[in-house]
């Protein structure tokens, strides 16, 4: 190796390897820590006690996490500030986006979020899987429960399909085209 970084203590007859939790190497710009190194091996970038192999901190407002490559695509993938995951996006809109361009301009997504939560008095809680064809159109898939989950833990699921053709109706409140219940009706 071109380069090695040694680090230990001595106690007062030889060399002893740095606790997990000891700091190995850290790198700063003026009094900000910016990465730390542990001797557990765990690195940590924004943060002096990485708890993980690799721990990254964002306390700003900016995105936490973001590769990007030289070629045409600035933003291969990103983790927002929120925790939505992006690939092909700089700015998820789900906790799970993926986007990219079709042929004919339109904007092409593939979407993964829980638009309603399992919360109190919530009777439609679900999760989508969204196809999101800017400008032209989209269609959802959602599956869910009927009923309350904090009154009614055992409530029937239903699996739904909803489209959105030319605009007719926006993605943020789509018209429930087929549903198949619990009981395996489909209306």
């Amino acid at each position: 190796a071109a380069i090695v970084l040694r680090a230990n203590k001595k106690n007062t007859t030889d060399d002893q390897a740095l606790a997990a939790a000891e700091t190995v190497l850290q790198v700063r710009n003026a009094g900000t820590n910016l990465m730390t190194v542990l001797g557990s091996g765990n690195v940590g970038i924004g943060t002096t006690s990485p708890g993980s192999f690799t721990s990254i901190v964002n306390t700003g407002s900016l995105n936490s996490f973001w590769v990007s490559d030289e070629a045409t695509d600035a933003s291969p993938f990103v983790i927002d500030e929120s925790g939505n995951v992006g690939i092909g996006t700089a700015g998820p809109s789900y906790r799970t986006h993926i986007q990219g361009a079709a042929t004919n301009g339109a904007v092409v997504a593939l979407g993964i979020e829980n638009p309603q939560a399992n919360a109190a008095g919530n009777l439609n809680a679900r999760t989508d899987l969204r196809f999101d064809l800017s400008g032209s159109g989209g269609a959802i898939i959602a599956a869910g429960k009927d009923s309350d989950f904090t009154s009614d833990p055992n409530a029937d699921a239903f699996l739904a399909f909803f489209t959105n053709l030319n605009n007719e109706f926006a993605l943020s409140s789509p018209q429930d085209r087929m549903r198949i219940t619990t009981a395996g009706n489909v209306g």
